[in-house]
């Protein structure tokens, strides 16, 4: 076969393929291949699980400068106004991390060394205030990673390009040549800025040093960069209040997408990949599930099981059965083990609920199970205060021997909703209208958006007084109720559910809702930026605003 030497194609105003930006009065051009988008480029096999060396010159203007994957072998002045730039062959590579880009003259950067080795290159515009404080958190980020990962990468250094008006993606992690959203990052706070940052680095362990052998699994390999992620979230935040607002962010997302965006849909994709799918279905419930994972087997065994598939799939590919095999040997109960829990929660749509009632020694739990909350899930049983009591169920209805008002997953630890007996409900409200400081953020919008919830669905009996109770305190202490109006909304009495034509409207407009929680300064209760959106949404799903 005769290797590809040129190609004739557009250079794309969107975010796909080969595009151009204007910046002042020049030009920059970058490139989109995720997710199949490589063949606008040229001829290509563009599933994930092909893999090629790639080798490139670039022939560019005197005075721009050319990126891609690897360092550049030899730059040539071919006259007075053109330059060629050659670069070193890749490693192995699918197609939609293949990138290249040409920088203006006018682009600053800023680079950074990292302790294994890697040079960190940060690239952007004048106009871009922030170029020394992500070259910074670039290069925590990566070294946290490399400490988590234990495995050093096959590559000399890492550019990070930074570009305006990327559309719906805020990041692509080419190999060794990141671009990230200029908007995002002008916009975001301090957590989204530094989970953003660190995301697209972890990726180059996870999704390019192995890689999912198909777009069906894409939620694997994000949700496993996500997963490592917010390890590096919270230590470079030190678990404080920008830690636990963006947790509810993401919170509150799980929430709307499995209500709006992506209900009843389970983490394998359909075959018509898109990065708006992608972006609907991955980084929630499947970061949860792995959390969940490594609440049953402890964060040591989780991070040596990730190493030990970097090591075995090295430069390769990987799929959902490969990482669960490494929980085989934990049984849940006589007939199931933890591999077999955790495939079930990929490959099964729905979000499972439970009802929690007070017994003479402890609680009741059931499964609810109907058209609303579907099939029998194996869920793990975390109460508030009580680990030992940690187990896992994988039948209808379960008995447990707890103390008094023990709550159940509180802080979201499982993929799973709780409802509670009308008397446990009251006892809730409250503990949080005495004692609101007790509770985290998420744990608060937690027991308040599930109570609203459960009672529009017409499952908290003679709940009628109890709603006004919740509404009446988030009213009275707004502070402890951050973006209130995306979980309070339930209580609204017109809220009872959403149509199918509803979501399919409201699906095409939540990335813009959902980007007004990337900012913590965006979420006070009643009055920030947050609600305007809020009420859009609402306006959209029952009629009326949120409140």
């Amino acid at each position: 076969m005769n290797p590809v030497n040129s190609y004739t194609g557009k250079i794309h105003s969107t975010v796909y393929g080969v595009f151009w930006r204007k910046c002042s009065n020049d030009i920059l051009i970058s490139t989109q291949f995720q997710p199949e988008y490589a063949r606008s480029l040229l001829p290509s096999l563009d599933s994930p699980k092909y893999k090629s060396v790639f080798v490139l010159s670039v022939i560019h203007r005197s005075g721009t400068r050319a990126l891609s994957n690897s360092l550049p072998s030899e730059v040539q002045q071919l006259d007075g106004h053109t330059m060629r730039t050659d670069f070193m062959p890749t490693i192995q590579l699918p197609t939609y991390l293949y990138a290249f880009a040409v920088l203006p003259q006018s682009f600053r950067m800023v680079s950074r060394i990292t302790s294994f080795g890697v040079l960190l290159n940060v690239h952007g515009s004048p106009a871009f205030e922030r170029l020394d404080g992500t070259a910074e958190l670039a290069l925590k980020c990566a070294q946290m990673a490399y400490t988590l990962f234990h495995t050093p990468l096959p590559l000399a250094k890492i550019d990070i390009l930074i570009i305006k008006d990327t559309g719906i993606a805020s990041g692509m992690e080419n190999w060794g040549l990141v671009t990230l959203s200029e908007d995002y990052l002008m916009e975001a706070d301090d957590a989204h800025a530094i989970y953003l940052i660190s995301h697209e680095i972890v990726h180059h362990w996870i999704g390019n040093l192995i890689t999912v052998n198909d777009w069906k699994y894409a939620c694997l390999q994000e949700d496993m960069a996500d997963f490592i992620a917010l390890k590096i979230l919270r230590a470079l935040t030190n678990s404080d209040k920008r830690y636990d607002r963006f947790r509810l962010s993401r919170y509150l997302s799980i929430q709307l997408a499995e209500t709006v965006s992506a209900p009843s849909r389970s983490l394998t994709l359909p075959n018509n990949i898109t990065i708006s799918a992608i972006g609907r279905h991955c980084y929630l419930k499947g970061v949860v599930h792995l959390e969940t994972l490594e609440a049953i087997v402890g964060e040591t065994r989780m991070l040596k099981t990730i190493r030990q598939l970097l090591s075995n799939h090295r430069l390769g590919n990987f799929n959902v059965a490969d990482v669960s095999k490494y929980f085989s040997d934990i049984s849940v109960d006589e007939m199931f083990n933890l591999e077999q829990a955790y495939d079930f929660w990929i490959r099964t749509a729905g979000f499972p609920a439970v009802l929690y009632e007070r017994t003479k020694f402890g609680a009741k739990i059931t499964q609810l199970l109907d058209s609303t909350f579907g099939e029998l899930w194996p869920l793990y049983l975390n109460f508030n205060g009580t680990p030992n009591a940690a187990e896992m169920m994988t039948t209808a209805t379960m008995n447990v021997n707890i103390p008094a008002n023990t709550l159940l997953n509180l802080g979201f630890l499982s993929f799973y909703r709780v409802n509670y007996d009308y008397g446990m409900w009251s006892s809730i409200q409250e503990q949080l209208e005495m004692n609101p400081e007790t509770y985290t953020v998420v744990q608060r919008a937690q027991l308040v958006g599930d109570f609203c919830y459960f009672n529009a669905k017409g499952f908290v009996p003679n709940g009628e007084r109890l709603r006004k109770r919740f509404i009446e305190m988030v009213y009275r202490r707004p502070d402890y109720y951050d973006l209130c109006e995306w979980y309070l909304y339930w209580c609204n009495q017109l809220s009872t559910g959403i149509s199918r034509s509803g979501s399919e409207i409201v699906r095409h407009l939540l990335v813009d809702w959902v980007a007004s929680f990337d900012n913590s300064d965006h979420y006070k209760c009643l009055t920030g930026k947050a609600v305007k959106y809020a009420n859009q949404f609402c306006q959209k799903v029952i009629g009326v605003d949120c409140l």
